[in-house]
């Protein structure tokens, strides 16, 4: 369950418990809040122009003024440093940089990015990626027919990584690299 989702569950019961008290004693508890997720509404949305694109999972979005960095929802692209990492952040900027976007949001995870479905002139920008053979189906945080199906037929056509013989999955890749972003509160060896 993403961190952000936890959070929120902790501080709806929470603020269930507090319903018992006197309403002058009960503390506001706004869901979401905990842990610095900020008061994030699932399906919250809005529009915004994509002004950046940081690699091949993650965008950034001119809101109201303000830049906000948003992570695809159900897709997990090559790391920078990893192979194909390049290519997919290119793939993503040829489906989104420049683009007036639509975002849905659903979480925010530990980095503070809003975890997202994006969609870019009416096409599933992360879906777009798996089909394209250019991120992972993220199966652990999405469970959606068509970003399976998506995955399973850029694996049949050998499209993006997946010519590769043995591609790495960008967590197994974390996971076992020295130069992926340190777990929060741990420090990083030079």
């Amino acid at each position: 369950m993403p961190f952000c989702d936890r959070a929120r569950r902790a501080a709806a019961a929470v603020g269930a418990a507090l319903t018992l008290l006197p309403a002058a004693s009960a503390p506001a508890v706004v869901a979401g809040s905990a842990a610095g997720c900020g008061p994030v509404r699932a399906q919250e949305a809005f529009s915004g122009r994509v002004v950046g694109v940081l690699d091949g999972d993650s965008l950034v979005v001119l809101r109201d003024g303000r830049q906000v960095t948003v992570r695809l929802r159900g897709v997990d692209a090559p790391e920078s440093g990893q192979a194909y990492g390049n290519v997919a952040r290119r793939a993503l900027a040829n489906l989104a940089f420049g683009k007036t976007v639509e975002v849905a949001v659903r979480d925010v995870d530990r980095y503070k990015r809003l975890v997202s479905r994006v969609t870019a002139e009416g096409a599933d920008v992360g879906l777009e990626m798996v089909r394209a053979g250019f991120a992972w189906h993220y199966a652990r945080y999405l469970r959606d027919e068509a970003y399976a199906a998506a995955e399973r037929e850029a694996r049949a056509a050998r499209r993006g990584l997946w010519q590769d013989r043995s591609p790495v999955a960008p967590w197994e890749w974390r996971a076992n690299s020295k130069h992926a972003r340190p777990r929060s509160g741990s420090l990083r060896r030079n």
